[in-house]
């Protein structure tokens, strides 16, 4: 079952499509939320009627949070060990100096993403595809009257296309 949202334009999703968001396997995922307990979410999961959402930008918010702590930890941490010769010491920092400032000219040139401008736009994408799927059955009520289960078949088929044809159209701004 797919759970997607959309609450006050923020994308509101479950496990799988969060873990599919951030090009990790659920059980990657899975295992995160044991090991970090701060993951953001939006509800409590109980079961598989009420199970674990949540706010897509809060994650990557979360995610790249921890990313960036991570990298400010390794610099410190190399700035106070004296384990490592000087060279490898030098070396590490280096690489983890010039990893942050990777990270930090992306965010200034625009080159990283504003994930609340993407979802906000593929969750207008997801909302048209939701109204075409909750109005399919108005709309073509009419034309599967009196028809035999092929023709029916073909115009399902048809419209479903149709739907998905456009959420394969999406294109991020």
């Amino acid at each position: 079952m797919t759970n997607v949202n959309q609450l006050d334009n923020e994308l509101i999703v479950g496990r799988k499509e969060m873990a599919n968001a951030l090009g990790v396997s659920v059980s990657t995922f899975k295992l995160w939320e044991k090991t970090y307990k701060d993951i953001p979410y939006e509800q409590k999961g109980v079961n598989k009627h009420k199970p674990y959402l949540f706010k897509v930008s809060d994650v990557f918010a979360w995610k790249y949070g921890r990313e960036m702590d991570d990298l400010h930890d390794q610099i410190k941490e190399l700035q106070e060990s004296q384990e490592f010769n000087d060279d490898e010491s030098r070396s590490r920092k280096l690489a983890a100096e010039s990893k942050l400032k990777e990270l930090e000219l992306a965010k200034e040139l625009e080159q990283l993403a504003n994930i609340e401008d993407i979802m906000g736009g593929f969750g207008q994408c997801l909302g048209k595809v939701r109204a075409a799927l909750m109005s399919l059955s108005s709309r073509i009520s009419g034309e599967l009257v009196h028809q035999d289960q092929q023709v029916i078949n073909e115009i399902l088929d048809n419209e479903v296309r149709d739907i998905l044809e456009e959420l394969s159209e999406y294109e991020s701004q």
